[in-house]
């Protein structure tokens, strides 16, 4: 599935595309496990590892994330839904993102200052 992504210039572009496809196809069943397991494998892509290579980038990415977690909240919130049920999908992803994407950096980076 990957190698659909080989001609995107930008593996930013490539990793948000991604993400939103994946919260999209598992969201109906709130299949957090596979959710979690299509982000980790995006980050085993060869390609992954450029997201590092421009310090904005990875900024970018998590205010990106930021704003569509606000965004979420606020249409909850103008929907005068008062379950929390319609929240849970966008807490978790968001969640899952921002955790599994820093501790993927920080282990790359462990591993270069140890090598």
């Amino acid at each position: 599935m990957l190698t659909a992504f080989e001609a995107e210039a930008s593996v930013e572009a490539a990793l948000m595309a991604f993400v939103r496809q994946a919260e999209q196809s598992y969201e109906t069943a709130h299949d957090i496990t596979l959710f979690v397991f299509a982000l980790r494998s995006f980050l085993c892509w060869h390609r992954a590892p450029e997201l590092l290579q421009e310090p904005a980038t990875m900024q970018r990415v998590h205010s990106t994330w930021i704003q569509q977690n606000e965004e979420s909240y606020t249409r909850w919130l103008v929907s005068a839904n008062d379950d929390p049920e319609a929240l849970k999908w966008a807490k978790w992803t968001f969640q899952a993102k921002t955790s599994i994407l820093k501790e993927w950096a920080n282990g790359l980076a462990a591993n270069v200052t140890s090598s």
